[in-house]
Formats: structure tokens, sequence, C-alpha cells
């Protein structure tokens, strides 16, 4: 897709999503900020213009005021909607659903405004106070379960302790290692109807052991991060247990291979 195109497709859903008015004052923001979008190839700059004021998004039949400083993260989740692909995948009041590698928690708080227990977990602590300050705010801090916890070690860009340590929001303190098992038997999971996953490689690691755990989970949507393994050995490891799988480029065009260096797996019961 030409940077053309992926503007004209992002313009189209955030008027979607969040509303014409908002489509219109990110293009303005886009032409304000045109020499820095193409010398840098991507939408931040413009995004940081967004700041300053609240924009509402509407999503899985949910809508969200959200600051501006946090445009860039919802325009990717919650208006190209990376994690919804298809009807098959979305958010079920009264279900148990967990976002690994939950950032400022754009998922976590979108999954308990619809009426979902969430479980977040989170390996850098800046992301984590960022998360319970968010969900206070929407008086979602019974809703949210938040871990201050790193899974699947072994592999990522957060398997070695030095890369950890300069991570942006690392904040000197080191997450303790949990495994998925522990993690559902804790807080008492029979079955994870959604689990989000975005942890930087560390997915390849998570799945090798995977073989208990995730029969007990409904439906996946992941991003995969191809430098840091298999993509084709994660997958059969999840139809081995009985699961679907449907991989997507990060345009979220249906593939047969993820391209480097990334894209997502869907997967589902």
């Amino acid at each position: 897709m030409s940077a053309i195109s992926k503007i004209l497709s992002d313009l189209r859903a955030i008027a979607r999503v969040s509303g014409t008015p908002t489509a219109l004052a990110f293009l303005r923001a886009l032409v304000v900020t045109a020499p820095e979008v193409l010398r840098s190839k991507n939408l931040n700059s413009a995004d940081r213009l967004m700041s300053g004021r609240s924009w509402p998004f509407t999503v899985q039949g949910v809508t969200v005021e959200l600051g501006g400083r946090f445009f860039g993260g919802a325009r990717e989740m919650y208006c190209r909607q990376v994690y919804f692909p298809t009807p098959n995948f979305f958010l079920s009041s009264g279900t148990t659903i967990m976002d690994l590698g939950a950032n400022v928690g754009l998922f976590s708080i979108l999954g308990a405004l619809a009426g979902c227990k969430v479980i977040a977990v989170e390996a850098q602590h800046g992301f984590v106070r960022q998360l319970t300050d968010l969900a206070s705010s929407y008086g979602l801090a019974t809703d949210i379960i938040v871990e201050n916890a790193l899974v699947g070690s072994g592999t990522g860009m957060f398997s070695d302790a030095g890369s950890l340590a300069t991570a942006s929001h690392f904040e000197g303190v080191t997450p303790p290692i949990v495994s998925m098992t522990d993690l559902l038997a804790r807080h008492r999971v029979d079955q994870l109807d959604f689990l989000k996953v975005d942890i930087e490689g560390s997915e390849f690691n998570l799945f090798q052991s995977s073989d208990q755990w995730l029969r007990q989970v409904r439906r996946i949507a992941m991003e995969v991060h191809t430098a840091f393994g298999s993509v084709s050995d994660l997958q059969g490891m999840i139809e081995s247990q009985g699961m679907s799988v449907e991989l997507r480029d990060s345009d979220l065009r249906v593939v047969s291979q993820v391209p480097p260096p990334g894209g997502y797996l869907f997967a589902k019961r």
C-alpha cells in the first residue's frame, strides 16, 4: 500500500470511528506536518498536533472520550481496529479478557467499558502507572486488574535485561517473570474469551509452553514480530490446540506468510 493510500485509509477510518470533524482536524495536522511525515514515513508528528483537547472514538459499541496525547494509539487501535479485523473478534460483556502488553491501557479501557473483566499485563512500570491513572479517570479502577509483569521472557525485545532497563517507560522497576498458567490460576480464570497480545517478540516464547493454558482461550488477536521467531511455527503451535488461524500483514491484508518486520495473527475456536 502506498503512503498516500495509507493516509487516505486512515482518514476514512478516523471519520468512521471518531467523526468527520476529527478527520478534518487530522487532515489539517497532516498538511502542517507534511515535510516531517514525508521524511519520517510515519504520522507521529501529525498525531502530536492532535494533543490539547479530547476526541471521541466509537468502536465495539463503546464511545470513549480520549485526551489528544493518546491520539496516535487510538488512531491505530480504535480507528484502524487492528485487533478487530472481522465480526468474529468482538468484546462480549460479562466475559474475561486479557491484555498482554497493555501499554497505557487503550485496549483495557475499551474492554472494561464494554462490560468485560480485564486483566492487563505490562512489563514497563511507567506504562502501568499511566494505565492505572487512566482507568481511575474513567471510574474503572476495580474493573481492570493490572499486573506489572513480564511474560514470554525467553524471546523478544525484553529477553535481555539491558534492553528492558533502557526501555522508554522502565522507571527502574524490574518486573517479575510470570507464566500464563500462573496468571490464569491467580485470577481464577477458567475461560479467557479474548487474548490480545503485543509483547514485542516475547510471543514466540510465550506460546512454546501453551499446550495446557491455550485450551482455556477462545480468541487471540496478536501482533507478531518476525525478527524474534518463526510465525509459521507459532501458527502451528496454536493450530495444534484446535484453533483456526489467519495471518495478516501490517496493513491488515490476509496473507499466507507475514512479511518482515511484522503483522498480525488471529485465532479462534
